[in-house]
């Protein structure tokens, strides 16, 4: 700690070697950053480290960093629980280090005086998390507890259940609810832009990189950085986002000069994480400093008590008041909702549309209902279909066969143009161009323009265009 002092110049650091002697020098100081052990003796059962964060976070407002080698996660969560702020490596306690957190603890606003209670309506006051259930109070507590925190957050929960909405009330609750917020869907964006939107790029670093571009990490500035669907992040980029939340460093590509980021940040995920590091699809230790803060959002049919108010929330977005009758309100709670809250929502926008009566009735939920359902189960049944016709099949490699089908289907509904045809198959071009080479389609260009400003179609269906 010596050398941090000096490296650090003006900053004093005092040393404690057990929890009576940290208590005293607390007491004698005052100090801004409380660098703690989890365990303040050989005993690997003793967490007096954790009670001494607790007492001292109670005392006053200081940023407290437990450092140790990477601890179980149920300790980390005891940690943050208690009122730690991170989790430092040992061998990433340097002056560096001390001197981000430092600057992390400055731009904190002042604690605010404790506020009257507020309404019991999340809505009226400003919350963006809508339900007064028991699932829901208890997200909207812990969202409480660790928004003042610099830890990453790992949220979970099924598709449509809103984990979205967790990240804007972390931000809506923490110290900077006008700090930035930038999302990223991980399983959205191409394997070789994503890093380039990550980390930003110089000029030259690839083909195609004509100016210097900035990255999320270094846009969301202080704020907060939502990366959605974390399991599909890419192996290699993986080890680059565990470096950034262990070092709080990064470089853009084709840069050699480190850059510093002081957002933080929130993943969210419907997969099993546990199970992808099983079979080595996503790195352990990147898992668990992800899940050291765990948020998992109910589905709906865990808080079917929230329909009432959900309803009302949705119908007030309508061009036209909506109003359910008991009997209708009764019928949408038992309905199983295996879409969550987005289906809900989607289905007040259908009933607005389709329906004229002044208060819906249960028997006009019954017949959305059942419209929907034949809506969902139509794409299904033709798919499962599609797989049975193309198993009966006399090919060897069956996946070869059906992925050549949908190239050239879809290369002659777009008029053999790549880029179009790539956008249809929900693809990058650059994963197009590689199919087109492995399934040996030639590749012809057009230059003729038609009447309509158009390309003619190609003479041949396996014919291409750029």
């Amino acid at each position: 700690m010596v050398g941090a002092a000096r490296a650090l110049g003006n900053v004093t650091i005092s040393e404690a070697a057990c929890l009576e002697d940290a208590l005293m020098v607390s007491e004698c100081r005052d100090f801004d950053l409380a660098l703690v052990s989890p365990r303040l003796s050989a005993n690997r059962h003793d967490e007096r480290g954790l009670e001494l964060v607790a007492r001292l976070r109670g005392r006053r407002e200081i940023v407290a960093l437990i450092v140790s080698d990477p601890p179980d996660p149920p300790t980390l969560r005891r940690a943050m629980r208690c009122g730690a702020s991170d989790w430092l490596p040992l061998d990433a306690l340097t002056s560096v280090s001390l001197q981000a957190a430092l600057d992390e603890l400055r731009s904190l606003p002042k604690p605010r005086p404790r506020a009257l209670p507020r309404a019991a309506d999340p809505v009226a006051r400003g919350g963006v998390m809508v339900g007064q259930s028991s699932p829901v109070l208890t997200l909207r507590a812990e969202i409480a507890r660790v928004a003042r925190s610099m830890v990453p957050v790992l949220v979970l929960g099924q598709s449509g259940s809103g984990k979205e909405l967790v990240v804007q009330e972390l931000r809506r609750v923490g110290p900077r609810p006008g700090a930035p917020l930038l999302d990223l869907n991980c399983g959205a964006i191409p394997d070789a832009l994503l890093e380039s939107q990550l980390f930003g790029h110089k000029r030259g670093a690839f083909t195609g990189a004509e100016r210097d571009q900035e990255g999320y990490l270094s846009a969301v500035g202080r704020g907060y950085l939502f990366l959605d669907e974390i399991a599909e992040l890419p192996l290699s980029l993986q080890a680059k986002l565990l470096r950034v939340l262990e070092s709080r460093r990064y470089r853009m590509v084709g840069s050699t000069k480190e850059l510093q980021f002081r957002g933080r940040v929130v993943a969210a995920t419907h997969a099993d994480l546990a199970a992808r590091v099983a079979e080595g699809r996503f790195r352990e230790d990147l898992y668990y400093r992800l899940a050291v803060l765990e948020l998992r959002v109910p589905s709906l049919a865990e808080r079917s008590e929230d329909i009432p108010l959900l309803l009302r929330h949705f119908s007030a977005k309508q061009e036209r008041r909506l109003e359910f009758s008991a009997e209708a309100v009764e019928r949408l709670q038992r309905h199983p909702w295996a879409g969550n809250v987005r289906e809900l929502r989607n289905f007040v926008t259908r009933s607005a549309i389709l329906s004229d009566e002044a208060v819906i009735t249960d028997a006009t939920v019954e017949r959305l209902l059942r419209r929907s359902a034949r809506t969902d189960r139509a794409p299904r049944s033709s798919l499962a279909t599609l797989a049975d016709d193309v198993l009966a099949l006399d090919v060897g490699d069956k996946m070869h066969a059906v992925q050549s089908v949908l190239i050239e289907r879809s290369l002659a509904r777009c008029g053999g143009n790549k880029s179009a045809a790539a956008r249809v198959l929900g693809v990058h071009r650059k994963v197009l161009e590689r199919w087109l080479v492995k399934h040996e389609f030639s590749s012809a260009r057009s230059s003729d323009e038609c009447p309509t400003g158009g390309r003619d179609r190609p003479t041949s269906a396996h014919s291409v265009t750029s």
